[in-house]
């Protein structure tokens, strides 16, 4: 008591608000209380720059509740609690779209677009092509093998040249004699090969089947081995078959002005595509690669058999042409003509090989097949390759 009259009088010496601490709080909180501040003053004394509120909102003794009036205050925050929760739902969520961005339509966004799509449809255009072509070389393929089935043709050519080869008495020349229109012996067995392929072409003009057959090609050491047809004009077997069939791969055909009598011609010109699948005449490209062209130039025999005999070419000049070099021109006024055409196609030959005594061959009476196909250059569609092969042999039959 002494010490607390000593206080009271200190604080009105001080001019404070004189207050007893116990006649506002318990002896237990009077201890935290007092533990609290002398804490506050130690950090104070520190210099800490940490600031703690103190706490002075210390409790009257009216405003302390009882503990059952503080349980029921529990008890009701807890129902209204549970309450909230039995009546919450996602419909009483406010929901909200974060705004996009709007995208600025510019050029650069346009030219964009359009070189993707471009882009999408060249592939898909591409895809289509090449399925479309992958179809058709294999029905083409197929067409032209069931021909060859049909006319036996490699066997029988094959077996006549080894009759050739292997006559004991004969050579080719002296079968032919000096005259090429003219034949003066012919091996039996030849005879009979050549006799039972002039019937199958016949027959296959007679049916009907390849109507406008006028006989057929073959190189040997190459694929070209086909059936020779000729239309109404240069465009009508540029996409069919010899039986009608629309293919990209085309036939092997003759230029429409080419006479139907086989011998009376002096210029045959043949035509074929350059497929990159190596059929049709894909195969005169090889005259002009430089690892073979001087072998194929120089020992290449081609075989043309029709109803009015066999005949038996070799090159005689090739070269790359394009639009306005009249390589495949017909009709001469005179022999004059014929013999300049034949200077000429010669003189643009890429090299003479065996024909080097090539004046041999240009007179009137010699005949010229000519083989036409594309260069498949994309800056001139109109660029072809051009091979021009000498008759030198012709076998007949007489009957």
């Amino acid at each position: 008591m002494l010490k607390n009259l000593r206080n009271k009088k200190k604080h009105q010496n001080e001019s404070d608000e004189i207050f007893l601490i116990e006649d506002c709080i318990s002896e237990e909180e009077k201890c935290n209380n007092l533990i609290t501040l002398e804490m506050i003053e130690d950090k104070q004394s520190d210099n800490t720059k940490n600031i703690f509120p103190i706490k002075n909102d210390f409790q009257t003794k009216n405003e302390i509740t009882s503990e059952n009036e503080l349980s029921k205050f529990e008890t009701a925050s807890e129902a209204s609690f549970l309450s909230s929760l039995e009546n919450f739902s996602s419909d009483k969520i406010d929901y909200f779209e974060i705004p996009k961005k709007k995208k600025k339509n510019n050029a650069a966004t346009y030219i964009r677009a359009g070189v993707l799509v471009a882009c999408v449809g060249t592939f898909i255009f591409s895809g289509i092509k090449i399925i479309n072509w992958y179809v058709d070389s294999i029905k083409a393929n197929n067409i032209y093998n069931q021909i060859q089935d049909e006319f036996n043709r490699t066997s029988a050519l094959s077996a006549a040249k080894v009759s050739i080869k292997n006559s004991k008495t004969l050579t080719l020349n002296e079968m032919i004699g000096s005259d090429v229109d003219g034949i003066d012996f012919t091996p039996p067995e030849l005879l009979s090969l050549y006799q039972d392929l002039k019937k199958k072409l016949n027959d296959a003009i007679q049916t009907g089947k390849y109507p406008d057959t006028i006989g057929w090609i073959k190189i040997p050491g190459t694929r070209i081995d086909y059936l020779i047809v000729q239309g109404i004009d240069n465009e009508q077997y540029l996409t069919k078959t010899p039986d009608g069939i629309e293919n990209k791969h085309g036939s092997i055909f003759a230029d429409f002005r080419t006479d139907k009598i086989y011998s009376n011609n002096r210029h045959i010109v043949l035509y074929g595509h350059n497929m990159s699948d190596g059929s049709m005449f894909s195969a005169v490209e090889d005259f002009f690669w430089p690892y073979s062209n001087w072998d194929l130039f120089n020992t290449t025999e081609i075989q043309v058999i029709n109803p009015d005999g066999l005949y038996i070419y070799k090159p005689f000049s090739m070269y790359k042409a394009t639009k306005g070099n009249n390589y495949i021109k017909y009709e001469f006024e005179n022999d004059g003509q014929w013999v300049e055409f034949l200077q000429n196609i010669y003189d643009q030959s890429l090299f003479a090989g065996w024909t080097s005594n090539y004046k041999k061959y240009i007179n009137k009476s010699t005949k010229i097949l000519t083989f036409s196909t594309c260069t498949n250059n994309m800056l001139d569609e109109h660029e072809r390759y051009v091979l021009h092969a000498v008759l030198v042999d012709i076998i007949r039959d007489d009957d």
